[in-house]
């Protein structure tokens, strides 16, 4: 029985040390519990507030990556917010339209202050934004794809030579 006790204060204390680095909570909450019940609900509780900072962090610094479509941004930006809803942070649709606007990279000025002008972020829904967002990536792609291929067109084209005779 007492070996039993102790292995509840060694779990207990454990939990405290963890709770302790990475919340700084004094430890005058953590009560012993039986091996079964599981965790502290003040580590849990701290977990949950450091899950919430990372996500917040990551929510606040969000960047379109090189190479990212605005589908595969949009899948990031959501599983940010949708594990942020989860854990009881939500944001309002007008900051989440911002900082997916913020996001993308200085080649989508034009189309940022365009959206921004025409629209009332506080009330576009983000399935709008998103829509506007992918059709201008198309067009830009196909603008791409068609002054690429116009370049390479000029390049393989035999160059017409004028011979000057002199008489």
């Amino acid at each position: 029985r007492h070996h039993k006790s102790s292995i509840v204060y060694k779990l207990d204390l454990g939990a405290l040390l963890f709770q302790q680095d990475l919340c700084g909570h004094s430890s005058s909450g953590v009560k012993r519990r039986p091996v079964e019940s599981g965790g502290s609900p003040a580590v849990a509780g701290c977990v949950k507030e450091t899950r919430i900072d990372i996500l917040v962090t990551q929510y606040e610094r969000f960047q379109m990556q090189s190479g990212e479509c605005i589908t595969q941004l949009y899948s990031r930006f959501t599983d940010i917010t949708n594990w942020l809803a989860g854990l009881g942070k939500t944001y309002e649709i007008g900051d989440m339209a911002r900082i997916i606007l913020r996001s993308l990279p200085a080649s989508w000025t034009t189309k940022v202050t365009a959206i921004e002008e025409a629209n009332d972020l506080r009330r576009m829904s983000l399935e709008k934004l998103i829509g506007s967002l992918m059709a201008h990536e198309i067009n830009m792609e196909r603008l791409g794809e068609s002054s690429t291929k116009r370049g390479i067109e000029t390049l393989s084209r035999p160059q017409k030579t004028h011979l000057m005779v002199s008489q």
